[in-house]
């Protein structure tokens, strides 16, 4: 989903803006069915997303990511799809 978030983001036109919209609606659903104290990781972070959450209800902190993904992969797939799978965050619900 987060590949396919950040491309649709970046994207222009009416069906990236769509599908763009699709993926936040998925991502705060997630949030939304978490109960107090539970936590959402994910790699690769999304900062332009994070910086919307209402910070009454949710703190985001950056995280290390699984070591599996820390191999050679990893430049591949940040030259293929734009993204740094060195940042994960985890976004906890606090109220």
């Amino acid at each position: 989903m987060r590949v396919f978030f950040l491309r649709h983001h970046l994207s222009q036109g009416p069906a990236a803006e769509s599908l763009a919209l699709a993926h936040a609606e998925a991502y705060m659903h997630i949030l939304r069915s978490l109960r107090v104290g539970g936590a959402f990781c994910y790699v690769p972070a999304l900062p332009f997303v994070e910086a919307l959450l209402p910070a009454p209800g949710y703190r985001c902190e950056p995280i290390a990511p699984p070591e599996e993904l820390l191999t050679a992969s990893r430049a591949v797939i940040r030259e293929a799809a734009g993204l740094d799978l060195a940042r994960a965050s985890r976004v906890l619900r606090t109220a």
